[in-house]
């Protein structure tokens, strides 16, 4: 082999991603990957692969992912790979990425009877922040495609690690550079002499490929106000607990809001069927927001509150049972946001039928309402939002009604 194509293609995390170290992974906990020697973050290069792979899957044919990324056939028949991932490196600020630089997050699933927090059902995960830089090192060992692995890297809307449905994981493409190693020349022969491992790589890919800009509308957008205070629970310091934040500033997680969405659409679902006496189709949902075997169609990111002022703690007591009076040494606050508006769009990673967006805004309408609330301590009245009148949405869900029990389209 005289001729190597190389690329050298440089990522931008626009928001945090988890990739979990499956070998540390317990039920409730899911710590990021981290370099056995000095704990720096790891991105697998396969992790990006397989993305890169699913495009070219979507936008070329399955049967080109199969001879540029190789495959196992039947009777461990095994078709090589074109395309040859050398490695990732990553960087914040141009540092390595370290565990001081982690964020800790935390979920729970929504009991669907009480409308709060389900028992035991607390879990954790790490997740590297966003802004993160990734440079992806590509091996082409057949120069005549590199032209055209290099469009597809350029067309690429990258995603990183798992939690892709709550807003985790979304990146893009900043630059693609390309360029041929030929051994067979004094020059090409010199430099592979010269230079070793991504040195090697940045030397030889210097022809830039230009980048496809992907302008994305989301299915549904609306801007929340707050009219009761918000607790989405963050960092806890003895018996306080403060509101999340990102950046120095409080949030919404993707999670709280898919948890909400996904719970309230399971009721109004089975509300209509029980009314109609029709029958659902569960698959339908599971789709939309996923399950333990597959990603959720739907993607429902982190959402910041502007407008916040200063918010001040809220202090709370336990009750004794017995004697209905104050429990001893059980004093603790939090600290909720009090005022504020928050804009959410919610994206899919797949075109969605109508209804989908019907039953979205029936859901808002409720939120609206003030049938569910967002966050925690909702049974004390946190977490209530309203709309202003021009963003109320219109659609009627009972001219979607047939199709929303069975799911039309979502398969």
């Amino acid at each position: 082999m005289m001729t190597l194509g190389f690329l050298v293609v440089e990522l931008l995390a626009d928001s945090s991603f988890c990739i979990a170290a499956t070998e540390n992974a317990e039920a409730h906990d899911r710590p990021m990957a981290l370099h056995p020697l000095d704990d720096s973050v790891i991105v697998p290069a396969s992790s990006l692969i397989g993305s890169l792979r699913a495009h070219t899957a979507t936008s070329a044919s399955v049967e080109r992912a199969d001879q540029l990324f190789g495959q196992i056939g039947e009777k461990n028949e095994t078709k090589s790979s074109v395309v040859r991932a050398l490695g990732v490196v990553v960087r914040l600020r141009d540092q390595p990425v370290g565990r001081l630089d982690l964020e800790r997050r935390s979920q729970t699933a929504i009991d669907g009877r009480r409308g709060s927090a389900k028992t035991n059902s607390l879990r954790h995960s790490q997740t590297a922040p966003a802004g993160i830089v990734l440079r992806l090192y590509l091996e082409v060992r057949d120069a005549d495609v590199l032209n055209e692995v290099g469009s597809l890297v350029a067309s690429w809307c990258p995603t990183i690690g798992g939690g892709r449905s709550v807003g985790l994981g979304v990146a893009r493409v900043v630059s693609v550079n390309h360029g041929v190693l030929d051994l067979s020349t004094d020059e090409g022969l010199l430099a592979f002499l010269s230079y070793v491992g991504p040195e090697l790589v940045e030397h030889v890919a210097r022809d830039t490929t230009p980048i496809t800009k992907h302008d994305l509308t989301p299915i549904r957008s609306w801007t929340f106000e707050l009219t009761n205070p918000l607790l989405v629970r963050g960092e806890r310091e003895g018996n306080n607990v403060h509101a999340l934040l990102r950046n120095g500033k409080p949030v919404i997680d993707g999670s709280s809001w898919k948890g909400v969405f996904r719970h309230r659409a399971e009721h109004i679902v089975a509300s209509i069927a029980r009314a109609t006496g029709g029958a659902t189709d569960p698959e339908a949902l599971d789709l939309l927001f996923g399950t333990l075997e597959h990603r959720g169609w739907l993607v429902f990111p982190d959402t910041t509150i502007s407008g916040v002022v200063a918010d001040a703690p809220r202090p709370h007591v336990s009750i004794d049972r017995v004697t209905g009076g104050a429990r001893a040494e059980r004093l603790f606050t939090d600290q909720p946001v009090e005022t504020g508006s928050v804009r959410l769009s919610i994206w899919s990673s797949t075109p969605v039928p109508d209804w989908v967006g019907v039953l979205l805004d029936t859901i808002v309408a409720d939120i609206a309402d003030g049938l569910v609330g967002i966050g925690g301590n909702t049974s004390r009245g946190y977490g209530s939002l309203t709309l202003a009148e021009s963003e109320r949405p219109t659609s009627d869900v009972s001219a979607a009604v047939e199709h929303l029990l069975v799911g039309q389209g979502v398969h």
